[in-house]
């Protein structure tokens, strides 16, 4: 049974939106244009839906000739998230990933900033991107690994954690 990272980051973005409405979730990507490459791009998420892909038009569309390069901008991603909370204390981030980070020291900093000021973190590898302990550049986390539709139950764990 094989799914796209895809479509289980959707399902996992659906069942933390339906077990958390207040959530926030943004979805993120990378841009290119005539004058910028690589430009971090974020689309908020309302919970229940999911941006359309590339090739439409909806909440994901980009300006004219601008295009969705897919890629990993996670430091971008908590940096955002960072400016949306009152206060790290009892914060929670879940970051939902298919891929190693564009910047991995970036990433690592940003992440142990936030953990240092009181985010908790929880990390869910989609599809075949599966990180080892050895190889995580988070702060202490919980890590749910999703590879099929029958591993998406796994996303419980990261409910608990999020309402301890």
């Amino acid at each position: 049974e094989y799914y796209s990272a895809g479509w289980l980051a959707w399902q996992v973005a659906g069942l933390l939106g339906q077990q958390f409405p207040t959530a926030e979730i943004f979805a993120w990507s990378t841009t290119s244009s005539s004058d910028t490459y690589n430009k971090p791009y974020a689309a908020p998420v309302a919970v229940g839906k999911r941006p359309l892909c590339r090739k439409h038009e909806g909440p994901f569309s980009r300006k004219s000739g601008t295009k969705l390069m897919g890629n990993t901008p996670e430091a971008e991603a908590m940096l955002h998230a960072q400016t949306l909370l009152a206060s790290n204390e009892n914060s929670v981030l879940v970051l939902v990933t298919d891929g190693e980070p564009q910047n991995k020291a970036r990433a690592h900093g940003v992440s142990h900033a936030m953990y240092q000021a009181g985010t908790r973190f929880s990390v869910v590898t989609v599809g075949s991107y599966q990180i080892s302990l050895e190889e995580m550049h988070y702060p202490p986390a919980t890590v749910v690994s999703i590879k099929t539709a029958k591993d998406l139950s796994k996303v419980s764990k990261t409910f608990a954690m999020m309402q301890e």
